[in-house]
């Protein structure tokens, strides 16, 4: 009889363990993708609603569509300052303030085709209007003194034949995803294997205005900068297709590619920008390995008041982020680096 109720109670026991972990297993068969997006990365730091609020803020009408030069940009800069500063980053611009102000043309949009571009008007440069790329320091303990460049342009068309033009993925989705991987990357200061300099370009709408001036006027010497990473136009489409510019296919490109997909969650395939361009070509013609990721339908809605944030798929930015913060705080960066 003592035999049967020690047989019988840990029969219980055993169905009582296994029951439950089949139904539990049952149901992460049931799980969407984009759920496993999401679960991965808030399990590993990425906020996905703090990446949506930034998004939210940039491309409301508050902000003005962040043309440079108004007061919408002013906005726009004051706002990434103050979270630069919320997330203790260390101020890298002028004067020890976050600010790098550069002069500015006057210009006009116009209607190109389904798109609405800048165009700059003649004797332009008497222009007294300025702008401000927002720069910030984040310092390696073990190795100060080599940068990575992590950036993102943060302006847009402002407002133009009374309509908005919100930016929502051109490039509000780059500018937040680039917040918060420096949050993540801050607070991992300490273990972090190269100095990372947090960028925030103005001006790219109008000729890469912003990012041309910093390579122009030097904080640091350009072979210390080991790899520029630039975010631009991030958050259209499916969850895991994006695509790469870069101007020299060089070891540490190709090295970078193979570490963000070496998982299969995203698939980056290399593309002529052709007409189109981004702030990794101004790094490019000082010798830095330089690259800028988008989304594979970047072009879907861009450069119209369509661009909004009920288009962003969220769970995108996000994954793209945590890959680049994980390529950041480990060895994965030194392998791109000595490669």
């Amino acid at each position: 009889m003592f035999k049967d109720k020690k047989l019988i109670i840990g029969l219980i026991s055993f169905l009582l363990i296994i029951v439950p972990l089949g139904i539990f297993l049952s149901n992460q068969k049931k799980i969407s993708p984009e759920a496993k997006i999401l679960e991965t990365t808030d399990k590993k730091q990425v906020d996905s609603e703090r990446i949506k609020t930034h998004i939210e803020k940039l491309s409301s009408e508050k902000f003005q569509g962040r043309r440079a030069g108004t007061k919408g940009e002013g906005e726009t800069v004051l706002y990434l300052a103050q979270e630069l500063k919320k997330y203790q980053i260390k101020p890298w611009g002028d004067n020890e303030t976050y600010f790098q102000t550069f002069p500015l043309p006057v210009t006009d949009l116009q209607q190109v085709g389904k798109r609405t571009e800048f165009y700059i008007k003649e004797n332009s440069y008497r222009s007294q209007l300025v702008a401000d790329n927002v720069l910030g320091l984040i310092e390696s303990r073990s190795n100060p003194e080599e940068y990575i460049l992590l950036s993102a342009h943060l302006d847009h068309l402002g407002v133009w034949q009374n309509e908005l033009y919100p930016g929502a993925n051109d490039n509000a989705s780059g500018v937040a995803a680039v917040l918060e991987i420096a949050r993540i990357l801050n607070s991992q200061k300490q273990s972090l294997p190269y100095s990372v300099i947090v960028a925030f370009w103005s001006g790219e709408e109008m000729g890469l205005l912003g990012s041309k001036y910093f390579v122009n006027n030097p904080l640091v010497d350009f072979p210390k900068i080991k790899l520029g990473i630039n975010l631009d136009s991030i958050g259209m489409g499916a969850d895991n297709e994006f695509i790469l510019w870069c101007e020299q296919e060089t070891k540490e490109v190709e090295k970078l590619i193979g570490i963000l997909t070496q998982e299969d969650q995203i698939t980056i395939m290399k593309e002529d920008s052709g007409e189109h361009s981004s702030d990794h070509k101004p790094l490019a013609t000082k010798g830095i390995p330089a690259v800028t990721l988008l989304a594979k339908d970047w072009l879907v809605d861009n450069h119209t008041p369509r661009d909004t944030l009920t288009k962003i798929n969220l769970a995108k930015v996000a994954l793209l982020a945590q890959k680049i913060a994980e390529l950041l705080t480990t060895s994965q960066i030194e392998e791109i680096i000595s490669s």
